[in-house]
């Protein structure tokens, strides 16, 4: 925890040490906030690049579909991969052969 609100967040030492704890979880809150709306553009392009290249027929995809931000209004929940999908997706990864990264 200390080394999210210290190097994330950016609080110096005597500020988090000084701080309660409504104090400290308003400047994780914050810093946040100012993330998801410098990404925003981010998710914007992305989801004109996903619509523009979809196949004919199948429709637009969302913003919040593309990525979800904690600004959204609406979380939507993540739907978890099962066991057996998740065995099947790293046998996968082990086939691929990767460069070395020397």
């Amino acid at each position: 925890m200390l080394n999210y609100y210290l190097g994330e967040v950016g609080l110096l030492p005597r500020d988090f040490w000084s701080m309660s704890w409504e104090e400290i979880a308003a400047a994780g809150r914050g810093y946040e906030t100012r993330l998801a709306r410098h990404i925003e553009l981010d998710r914007l392009i992305a989801t004109v690049l996903i619509n523009a290249y979809r196949k004919s027929g199948t429709r637009a995809r969302t913003p919040e579909e593309i990525m979800t931000l904690i600004t959204d209004r609406k979380m939507r929940t993540v739907e978890l991969m099962s066991k057996e999908e998740f065995e099947r997706t790293k046998e996968l990864f082990a086939r691929v052969k990767w460069p070395n990264q020397n």
